[in-house]
């Protein structure tokens, strides 16, 4: 399997055009070993974990129609199974359009009203998480959201932030509009381009039906989403695939809307910025919360309850010298007072992890 960050192919050479370097790795969130099944003999309840039949697969991932073609495409064995749990989902009919395979409304409500369930319930397991490995199905293909969560980051929010708020979104838009570009690439009927793109289709939205709860489509709300490719799906997902895989970063961003162009941009900048990390030349101490104390350390919670930080207690007991005068001069007299030298880079995991923060509320 890949390594932990390593983004799908297909993302990956389209940001590696972007980023004048690689993407940080986050070699603690490996799925293989994952850090959030239980272990400690004696944990405390405290500490959270994960169902090691659902982890962060509790999770019905939205596959836009150029990421089914490429799986359905790819013949390499150690896809077949995963390719098998595509087909099975295309076969449904739920949420199947040629935007690609949505996720079904039940799910919906589900998800969003079970937010302290997640990795936790495995009613809620993705279909392509196979059970015999541990492992995703479609690891090469799988869609943003799945690309760029982490239960744990190397430089806590400061990764979090990157991967979360620009790399995200930035590949999130990419899918929306180039899923959109296809369908006019394969010149979509207008009764059906009108039919996907009503608010109801779209979002998604509306009340749960009968069907819904079943398991089952509207024959007819099914034609009018697909027109003439009805019983051809297979084929056009392919035909994304191919349509889409040929593309260079610049091309994808002259299809893309100006928010793709923007969220580039800013994602670059932001890259760029995290590669060179600088100690803020003022800090004071950030907000956590004491989960629990030990002999030797202190475990804080900072930027998420899944990645906890174990503190050394003398550590934690001079935080208060920093109250927002130059870092070097806090610095210096913790050493001179209590003897203890905190070096750059503890001092930066400490910025990282927002155990300390800059004065103002501009980001680091």
């Amino acid at each position: 399997m890949d390594s932990p960050s390593t983004l799908p192919p297909l993302y990956s050479y389209w940001l590696h055009e972007l980023l004048p370097g690689p993407l940080p790795a986050e070699r603690q969130a490996a799925c293989q070993t994952c850090p959030m099944l239980k272990r400690e003999e004696h944990p405390g309840p405290e500490v959270i974990f994960f169902d090691n039949q659902a982890k962060c697969c509790a999770y019905l991932p939205r596959l836009y129609n150029f990421l089914v073609g490429g799986i359905l495409m790819d013949e390499d064995p150690a896809v077949a199974v995963g390719r098998t749990t595509v087909e099975a989902r295309i076969k449904t009919g739920v949420a199947v359009t040629p935007f690609g395979l949505d996720q079904s409304r039940v799910f919906q409500l589900l998800y969003e009203h079970s937010s302290a369930a997640f990795g936790r319930n495995r009613a809620l397991q993705s279909p392509h998480f196979l059970e015999e490995t541990g492992a995703c199905g479609i690891w090469r293909y799988r869609e943003s959201i799945c690309a760029t969560w982490f239960c744990k980051h190397e430089r806590g929010a400061a990764g979090q932030r990157l991967w979360r708020e620009f790399v995200h979104p930035l590949l999130g838009y990419v899918e929306h509009d180039l899923s959109r570009w296809c369908l006019l690439k394969l010149e979509m009927d207008e009764e059906v381009l009108s039919s996907l793109l009503s608010p109801s289709l779209e979002n998604s939205g509306g009340s749960i039906q009968g069907e819904d709860l079943d398991g089952k489509v509207k024959p007819s709300e099914y034609r009018k989403s697909w027109g003439k490719w009805q019983g051809r799906e297979g084929e056009f997902y392919r035909d994304c695939s191919q349509l889409v895989s040929a593309l260079k970063w610049q091309e994808v961003l002259d299809i893309c809307g100006p928010e793709t162009k923007l969220l580039a941009a800013l994602t670059r900048q932001v890259y760029e910025r995290f590669i060179r990390p600088e100690t803020p030349p003022r800090l004071q101490v950030g907000a956590f919360q004491l989960v629990r104390m030990g002999h030797e350390t202190t475990r804080l919670s900072t930027y998420s309850v899944f990645d906890p930080l174990d503190l050394p207690n003398p550590v934690l007991k001079v935080l208060h010298y920093f109250d927002g005068r130059p870092t070097s001069e806090v610095v210096a007299e913790i050493l001179a007072r209590d003897g203890i030298q905190l070096d750059p880079d503890l001092v930066r995991k400490l910025t990282d992890f927002r155990i300390l923060a800059p004065p103002t509320e501009e980001p680091v």
